[in-house]
């Protein structure tokens, strides 16, 4: 197992977002988050990446514990993520964007920078080549030197997973990565999504809207409700889940 939730509960004063919630994500798994809004499904990856510490219950990854452990540190250990509201830096260029991810494979201080040493040249030109890497993978390749601000909305979308991927994670977090995009974008994006699994076998945890491309992409869901695991099984199981059904994919009307 890579990550492992056990038992994880987060209570902000006297409201329980989530409540006794436990799953786990294999290594090379594309991995589904489903529910409602307001279900507690970003408060799961808030907690994941150390941005929410657990009230109770634990967080293992790769079988150790990261409770306690400050998001830079989780980022580190091979943990990246995206956000539900695109957050690039807007006035920088999207390969300065990108450039941003690889410090965590950088060494060099704040003298061998000062000085540009030979060791900190040589860095600088491996993180540039790999954010080049990770862009053309995107297919944002010719657009490096573009302000990250101008870009449209899809391609601001997969500026967000290149930099993410720029940090070499184990697991990706995914939240809404498909949020206000068209059928074909949609489309487009569950390809990239395969491709960087099967490309960088990197694991993926996904938080997504849009039904038929979780029920296409995902290997295993877990379903969120009022903070609770209502559900866990493949996508044909949860599709035939009557408690699904009614909570979330939606009841049919009797006639």
């Amino acid at each position: 197992m890579l990550l492992e939730l056990q038992h994880v509960v987060k209570r902000f004063g006297g409201v329980t977002a989530s409540s006794d919630i436990s799953f786990s994500v294999e290594e090379g798994q594309i991995y589904g988050i489903i529910g409602p809004n307001g279900a507690g499904k970003t408060t799961l990856f808030n907690l994941i990446t150390g941005v929410y510490q657990v009230s109770e219950g634990d967080i293992l990854f790769q079988g150790t514990s990261i409770e306690g452990k400050k998001p830079h540190e989780i980022t580190s250990l091979g943990i990246a993520r995206t956000f539900q509201n695109i957050r690039l830096f807007p006035q920088m260029t999207v390969l300065e964007n990108c450039l941003v991810g690889c410090h965590t494979q950088l060494h060099s201080g704040i003298w061998s920078s000062v000085f540009h040493t030979k060791g900190q040249r040589q860095e600088e030109r491996k993180a540039q080549r790999q954010a080049m890497d990770f862009l053309k993978f995107v297919g944002l390749d010719q657009d490096a030197d573009t302000i990250a601000s101008s870009l449209p909305y899809g391609k601001q979308r997969k500026l967000e997973i290149a930099r993410a991927m720029s940090t070499h994670p184990k697991l990706l977090l995914l939240d809404e990565p498909a949020a206000g995009m068209n059928d074909s974008e949609t489309a487009a994006l569950g390809t990239l999504i395969r491709g960087l699994r099967d490309t960088y076998h990197v694991s993926i945890l996904l938080i997504e809207h849009d039904m038929n491309l979780m029920m296409d992409l995902c290997d295993r869901l877990v379903v969120i409700n009022f903070g609770k695991k209502l559900a866990e099984g493949t996508p044909t199981e949860i599709q035939n889940n009557p408690a699904v059904i009614e909570a979330y994919l939606g009841k049919e009307d009797e006639e």
